[in-house]
């Protein structure tokens, strides 16, 4: 299924997300929650977008500055609520 090479990829990537989810938390500037639950979605987001990218799925357009709206994208969404 996957090779090791794979697998250290995914966990150092895995563990990256994870500290900079936890770090954004204790600033204030990611909302709460388990570091998991949170760094999944931004994980997987990012993932697809490489994938995409990697695979010439995206058209040059999109490809050349797609990565910054995704990243805007993903704070937002990882913004406090502001209802809370």
């Amino acid at each position: 299924m996957w090779g090791s090479r794979a697998v250290s990829g995914w966990r150092r990537w895995s563990e990256l997300i994870e500290r900079l989810v936890a770090e954004g938390q204790r600033q204030g500037e990611v909302r709460e929650g388990p570091v998991a639950r949170v760094g999944v979605p931004v994980f997987a987001t990012l993932h697809g977008y490489a994938d995409l990218a990697a695979t010439g799925m995206l058209p040059p357009e999109l490809a050349e500055g797609g990565l910054d709206d995704v990243i805007a994208f993903i704070l937002r969404g990882c913004a406090p609520d502001a209802r809370a």
